[in-house]
């Protein structure tokens, strides 16, 4: 479908679709943060002994927290890895950190089922690293297929 395309048309299209995938994600990102906080709330309100009382921001400080340690250990992960890599060995880890990221986010998530101080921390910690990692390996990936020599590319 892009093969008849010219190197700053399909240029032009990876930027669009690259720009309406990061809205999606941020978005989501931030509409989490909002459920979140009235849902540890009512859990608090429910049953104080359960989880402390204004946990969501606190759980929400947590993600940022581990998000930033990861953003300096993922990019070096994947720079170690990419140029020793071929691109499908890349393609690989490129599908496999999403599914694994998808799966930290579906385990933060289901905590809620079990809400306790321990789990909630602890699903948020694991999901600020993997956030990082998705949007790192996202990114390298994009620019990874974005490159004009894109001929050699075999899907």
């Amino acid at each position: 479908m892009f093969e008849s395309l010219s190197d700053s048309k399909y240029q032009r299209v990876c930027t669009i679709l690259v720009g309406v995938a990061t809205l999606a994600r941020f978005t989501g990102w931030n509409m989490v943060n909002f459920i979140v906080e009235s849902l540890v709330h009512s859990a608090h309100v429910r049953d104080p002994s359960s989880i402390i009382d204004h946990a969501g921001y606190y759980g929400q400080a947590v993600k940022e927290i581990s998000g930033c340690l990861a953003a300096f250990v993922v990019p070096i992960v994947l720079n170690y890895m990419h140029p020793k890599a071929s691109f499908h060995f890349f393609l690989s880890y490129f599908h496999w950190a999403l599914v694994i990221g998808s799966g930290l986010f579906a385990f933060y998530i289901g905590c809620f089922f079990f809400i306790n101080n321990f789990l909630y921390f602890f699903a948020s910690a694991l999901l600020g690293f993997a956030n990082t990692r998705e949007f790192r390996t996202f990114f390298s990936f994009i620019c990874t297929m974005t490159e004009p020599k894109r001929s050699t590319v075999s899907y």
